[in-house]
């Protein structure tokens, strides 16, 4: 479904290409690791949203948006807080919900502060472009996210270069 999202797509014959293929390679230890690191996060955003995963994939779709705009703020001219907003059809279309439960999701979000609804833009994070209310509210989630992510590529460093897996209890003791 993100194949639609801005950044998803890339050309063939990339270094995607040889990661996917030395990942492919190690498949079992490396979809271990994935599948430790996927699971331990769907459970931690389970409980933090009180099990509601739409709300969840919701605010994912609408953040990746917020910091792509945020991020080619800073690179590109002319470019900012208009690119952030997306329709409740399109988060529809993207998330494969249907419209009505987006519909409720969002105004579930607006009541927690997260997001805002401006006629004619739609949809989008509150804050001051940049800084999101949700990232304040979720940055207990979001640092576990990022030990989660920091523990995943020590993981997977040696599956890519050829190292024997046994070096990942050692990477991980440093």
């Amino acid at each position: 479904m993100t194949a639609d999202l801005p950044g998803h797509s890339r050309a063939p014959g990339t270094a995607t290409d040889q990661i996917l293929a030395a990942l492919q390679g190690r498949y079992p230890e490396t979809q271990y690791h994935f599948v430790q690191f996927f699971s331990e996060h769907l459970v931690d955003c389970y409980r933090v949203f009180g099990g509601d995963f739409d709300q969840v994939i919701l605010l994912a779709v609408m953040g990746q948006r917020y910091i792509e705009a945020a991020r080619d703020a800073r690179a590109i001219p002319g470019r900012g807080p208009d690119m952030a907003w997306i329709s409740a059809l399109r988060l529809a279309d993207v998330t494969g919900l249907p419209r009505e439960t987006v519909r409720r999701k969002l105004k579930l979000l607006a009541q927690r502060g997260w997001v805002v609804c401006e006629k004619g833009k739609g949809w989008t994070l509150a804050g001051d472009f940049p800084a999101a209310s949700a990232r304040d509210d979720l940055k207990d989630l979001d640092q576990r996210g990022l030990q989660r992510l920091a523990r995943l590529l020590a993981a997977l460093r040696p599956l890519l270069s050829g190292s024997p897996v046994a070096t990942v209890a050692q990477d991980q003791k440093a």
